[in-house]
């Protein structure tokens, strides 16, 4: 794995194209390169949840202004991104790569069974993630920070 013509990414890889952040330049670099490559960037249905969430959190810890968060929402729902309905079966995959990843909770589990689904690389802002991904031999999981490292 993978094997296609889609990347799949987590709510934090959003994030970062439309905020200002450390990452924000590695973000923007991905993406150049997965336009170039002719990849189809997805996420499930949850990233849309998810970002409007942690952009609300931004604006209420007063980080950004209110009309910074708004732009900054805009920008994100005119981010081309494919989403992915979740389904019963991404339902019990979630549900098994959270047990895998020894986790309580299994939103992030989600993309995971997103990614393998549609056998793409994942990348996440979460290096926790990644490197339980990597303790059960998942190659094809990807913290952003690895590329501004290398």
């Amino acid at each position: 794995m993978p094997n296609s013509s889609t990347v799949v990414i987590d709510a934090g890889v959003g994030i970062f194209q439309v905020i200002d952040d450390p990452f924000s330049e590695v973000v923007a670099n991905l993406w150049i390169g997965w336009i170039q490559d002719d990849l189809t960037v997805c996420a499930p249905t949850l990233w849309l949840n998810e970002t409007t969430s942690i952009l609300h959190k931004i604006y209420m810890q007063k980080l950004i202004s209110e009309e910074r968060s708004w732009e900054a929402l805009e920008a994100l729902l005119n981010l081309s991104v494919e989403f992915v309905a979740a389904d019963t079966e991404m339902c019990r995959k979630a549900y098994q790569w959270a047990s895998k990843l020894n986790q309580y909770q299994a939103y992030d589990s989600f993309y995971l069974a997103l990614a393998e689904k549609l056998d793409a690389e994942f990348w996440t802002t979460d290096q926790r993630l990644v490197n339980r991904a990597r303790q059960i031999g998942i190659d094809w999981a990807h913290w952003i920070g690895e590329k501004a490292q290398g």
